[in-house]
């Protein structure tokens, strides 16, 4: 065998090149003109609606798709729009269309037996070709399309007729065009009650329907929406609402007339901290105008009012007022806020603040002064009473009726070292007593004394202390179920015992 030299071996491999270069160079040019006229080469008597793909996105169609028929601005450019304006005619369709091999053939025939469209998703050197069959059209996708329009035309009157608000579609001269069902309960004479009214309407009308052949009486509420080639009105049964709204007015007017016989004063702000409701105890009590009161006006305002008044404590420091005011208001906001006011004038005002939970406060004004008056009156008597108490020389002790000890006197406090008002917890006639047990010792005494005490019978012993001296111990009751105890020291004096033995008397 004889081999090829080395320039004719060169010059059979630039030949073999350059025909497989051409070769390539033919197939390329015939498969972009496949490509390109994919589309056109469908016989003309098959009646079927081609798109191709690239990837997910249209870029051929023998047919004009245009826009979503539920939307105005949505084209169908991507497979994901043609996917919803096929809808579920043909079933559930892929995701996406890259998910389809290379050649893979796909149809999907129409869900109702009654229609012969079909749907066949395919692969075509690279690009997606989707058909659109249907026998009995000669332009599938535009049957299609009129198809989705009557479908969300239907699916649109359906959903009217279920809606819960009556509407009615008519011309310029008043024939009604449409309406849906709930608009046909009315009769002929309460739908041309609803056209004179809307002649005259220009937003918004309640209108008032008596009780008709056993139909309860009822409000209805007409909107009118005026557009150049028909008419809508919308008629929405509003009787609930209307019962509502007096059963709150004559809520408010039974609150008010509450209010009105209230002798606290009563201010409710409202959640822009603005005065909304007060009672005519407020005037009285803070001498506010009621024409301020009605302006409705700002609670720091309010109160900057009572302050000029002098129907505030007056503050030590007025450039922290400011302050002062606001601390109230929050701590009225956030909880609880309650001090007592004493006036300039003598008088004593307890102020409530309590939060809503719709950020509203309302303030209570209440007169305390008759109360403190009596409080400091009944104090003073305490005192003066305490006083007396310890003017005598003796040991007195007052028992109450749950048999705690009450009150004691100085010289029953020098004696035993005991302070019962000292102490955050009432003494117990039993811890009283132990005490005395202690500093004057006896055998059966003081268990007698704590039986005579709760028996409600009187006893009286002489006790000799650890220092050799002589205590007449006494029981004596007293009105309420009190007791006075008495220790006095006795003296070999018999003039000195007569006078003690008087005094314990």
């Amino acid at each position: 065998m004889q081999y090829l030299s080395t320039p004719w071996l060169f010059v059979a491999v630039i030949t073999a090149s350059a025909v497989v270069f051409a070769v390539l160079w033919y197939c390329a040019l015939y498969r972009q003109a496949t490509q390109i006229s994919v589309v056109q080469n469908i016989p003309h008597d098959v009646r079927l609606s081609t798109l191709l793909f690239r990837n997910e996105t249209l870029v051929d169609s023998d047919c004009s798709l245009g826009k979503l028929p539920w939307s105005d601005d949505v084209e169908v450019s991507e497979w994901r729009h043609l996917r919803c304006w096929l809808g579920k005619r043909f079933g559930t369709l892929p995701y996406l269309l890259t998910d389809l091999k290379d050649g893979e053939i796909r149809d999907f025939p129409a869900i109702e037996r009654t229609d012969p469209a079909s749907l066949t998703l395919s692969t075509v050197q690279g690009l997606r070709r989707v058909e659109l069959k249907d026998p009995t059209e000669s332009e599938p996708s535009y049957a299609h399309r009129a198809r989705a329009i009557e479908t969300y035309v239907s699916r649109l009157s359906d959903v009217l007729n279920h809606s819960p608000c009556a509407i009615r579609v008519y011309d310029k001269t008043h024939e009604t065009a449409w309406s849906n069902q709930r608009f046909k309960q009315f009769n002929e004479e309460q739908t041309e009650l609803f056209v004179r009214a809307s002649l005259s309407l220009e937003t918004e009308k309640r209108i008032f329907l008596p009780a008709h052949h056993g139909d309860k009486e009822r409000y209805l509420e007409l909107k009118h929406l005026d557009q150049p080639d028909f008419q809508v009105l919308y008629v929405n049964d509003v009787t609930q609402v209307v019962q509502a709204e007096k059963a709150r007015r004559e809520f408010i007017q039974t609150l008010t007339k509450t209010f009105a016989n209230l002798t606290t004063g009563l201010a409710v702000f409202d959640q822009n901290q603005r005065l909304v409701l007060f009672n005519p105890a407020l005037l009285d009590m803070t001498s506010l105008s009621p024409s301020f009161l009605s302006s409705q006006p700002p609670m720091v305002e309010v109160f900057d009012r009572l302050r000029d008044s002098n129907m505030l404590p007056e503050p030590k420091n007025y450039g922290s007022w400011r302050n002062q005011i606001n601390a109230m208001i929050k701590s009225a906001s956030e909880g609880l806020y309650i001090d007592d006011w004493l006036l300039p004038n003598g008088m004593t005002y307890r102020i409530t603040g309590r939060p809503h939970p719709d950020g509203a406060v309302a303030f209570l004004f209440e007169d305390i002064s008759d109360e403190v008056a009596l409080t400091r009156r009944f104090r003073s008597q305490i005192d003066l009473r305490q006083a007396a108490l310890d003017v005598v020389t003796y040991a007195v002790a007052i028992t109450g009726p749950n048999h705690a000890v009450l009150m004691c006197n100085r010289a029953c406090t020098e004696l035993f070292g005991i302070d019962p008002e000292a102490a955050f917890a009432e003494m117990a006639l039993q811890d009283f007593l132990r005490i005395c047990a202690e500093k004057l010792p006896h055998v059966w005494f003081w268990e007698a004394c704590e039986k005579s005490i709760i028996n409600r019978t009187e006893l009286e012993r002489v006790i000799e202390s650890k220092d050799n001296e002589l205590y007449l111990c006494k029981v004596d009751l007293l009105p309420g179920n009190a007791t006075n105890i008495s220790i006095c020291r006795q003296s070999a004096d018999i003039r000195d015992q007569s006078e003690c033995e008087s005094l314990t008397a």
